[in-house]
């Protein structure tokens, strides 16, 4: 620096009093005495002399070096108002102040960019996985630092832009660096074979989370290192009872790891190979099963045992046609012995079973002919027989007109069925019988007070009597009586045709 090639200021000896000759006439003695002495006082006065200026000229020299250091310090903040004082005078023109500022500016927004992205970074740990990188970027900042406070703008900007241009590097990468540690530590888990395989990754998985505590994914990868030694230890049984032949034992070990580590590639697909096989095993023992029914025609056997292969393989074709074989086959002998069962019941008269028999076989094969004509006849048979056997059971029905007239009917139909059978021939002699005994009419005998009016509905007024007798058809009557000052009275009774009823009492007396 111009400060440091200064001369010193150089210090002037001055005069120094050594001692005062004294001219006293004393003794001879005393005079030579100070003879000497003098040559002694003066060698100690130079040497003190010489040690003083020593002294000062060391003192000067650290005071001109503090002085040189503090001008250096406070040069940085002067340097652009020492620089337009001491420049020449277009150096101080405003188009030059101008340019300055705006470099300032521009170097203090680069600056400000820089201290936000070291706050970013700062809050995702940087340190721990681009420190160096993370220094360098601070250091071309301290450099930019020491340019902008010797007023050297533009060069700071430099700088402030060449760390910026690092931090956002930085940044760049803390994103895949996250995914691309937990990948491969997620790679590692799934793919090592013993545990020496990840000593690295309980490290990796720990750092990430000291970079972000909430990584969810990097906690669930420490518990899945937790479980991997069990887990392996119960792949390589599995694996072992698999080659051996050993199925269910290597799926229950597939299971069990699957159990501590869902997500374990190497459980999965074990477990999927080893539930394909025994499906395999299992589908092709059941074929085998059904084909050897089929060939004894034990056709219900085998159509199980081609069911339960289907279930197994839903989609086989083997399967499908020859349970398709097995069942046409067995549908055919149900047939002919739902057909020969209709057949009985049919001769039996027992149309309601003939009736079933035949749905039965349309429900196995509606293109059963013999079914469908034998359903007809059934049919109408049954309906004929449940009409005739309704109103054989409840003659007295045909007191109303159109029953006995639909009873009629009936019977025609029942006569006019040839051969009808005994069953038949035994109803359309019961109904000839209940129809005329519905028309025949029986002696009934009435008692009552002579004071009550007695009325039979549907039939007629009585008037009042103590004894009467009239003729009914069979059926179902009331009585009705009535009498001033008396409650009514209403009688039910039934002339059934037998000649056994008895008198019917009709009175009112219970006084109102």
């Amino acid at each position: 620096m111009a400060d440091k090639q200064k001369s010193f200021d150089t210090i002037e000896a001055s005069d120094v009093a050594l001692s005062h000759i004294t001219t006293d006439t004393g003794s001879a003695g005393e005079a030579q005495n100070h003879r000497h002495a003098r040559p002694q006082a003066i060698y100690v006065i130079a040497i003190i002399g010489l040690l003083i200026i020593s002294l000062a000229f060391i003192v000067l020299q650290n005071q001109r070096r503090a002085n040189d250091a503090n001008a250096d310090k406070n040069q940085s903040s002067a340097t652009a108002e020492s620089a337009e004082r001491t420049s020449p005078t277009s150096d101080n023109g405003p188009f030059k102040k101008a340019q300055t500022a705006t470099q300032r500016r521009q170097a203090q927004d680069l600056l400000a960019r820089i201290l936000e992205k070291q706050q970013a970074l700062e809050s995702q740990q940087v340190a721990l996985w681009a420190e160096a990188d993370y220094r360098e970027a601070q250091g071309n900042a301290t450099q930019g630092d020491d340019l902008y406070g010797r007023g050297q703008f533009e060069a700071a900007q430099q700088q402030y832009q060449l760390s910026l241009e690092q931090l956002s590097d930085i940044e760049a990468r803390f994103a895949p660096f996250i995914s691309d540690t937990l990948a491969n530590a997620l790679k590692a888990i799934n793919t090592a074979s013993k545990v020496a395989d990840i000593a690295k990754t309980r490290t990796s998985l720990e750092l990430l989370l000291q970079i972000q505590a909430d990584n969810e994914p990097a906690k669930k990868g420490l518990k899945r290192l937790d479980q991997l030694p069990q887990v392996l230890e119960l792949l390589a049984t599995a694996e072992q009872n698999f080659t051996d032949g050993k199925l269910k034992e290597a799926l229950s070990a597939y299971q069990e790891a699957i159990k501590l580590d869902p997500d374990h590639p190497q459980a999965i697909a074990g477990l999927e190979q080893t539930q394909t096989k025994i499906k395999n095993s299992q589908f092709q023992s059941a074929l085998n099963k059904g084909f050897a029914d089929l060939g004894q025609s034990n056709y219900a056997a085998a159509s199980q045992a081609f069911k339960r292969a289907l279930t197994v393989k839903p989609h086989s074709d083997v399967a499908a046609q020859a349970l398709l074989q097995a069942q046409t086959e067995l549908n055919q002998i149900q047939i002919k012995q739902l057909l020969a069962s209709a057949s009985k019941d049919e001769q039996r008269e027992h149309w309601s079973l003939a009736l079933d028999a035949y749905n039965k076989v349309l429900t196995i094969d509606n293109s059963v002919v013999s079914a469908s004509v034998g359903k007809i006849r059934s049919q109408a048979r049954a309906k004929l027989d449940t009409d005739l056997t309704s109103i054989i059971t409840n003659p007295l029905r045909l007191a109303s007109p159109s029953v006995y007239q639909q009873a009629r009917q009936l019977l025609r139909d029942a006569q006019g069925i040839q051969p009808g059978g005994s069953r038949l021939a035994e109803q359309v002699h019961q109904l000839e019988q209940a129809l005329a005994l519905a028309t025949t009419p029986q002696t009934i005998t009435l008692t009552s007070d002579n004071s009550t009016l007695v009325t039979i509905l549907r039939v007629g007024k009585l008037g009042q009597f103590n004894a009467r007798t009239i003729e009914l058809k069979p059926g179902k009557y009331v009585a009705v009586g009535i009498r001033q000052g008396y409650r009514d009275v209403r009688v039910k009774f039934v002339v059934d045709g037998k000649n056994d009823v008895s008198p019917i009492q009709i009175s009112c007396q219970e006084t109102i």
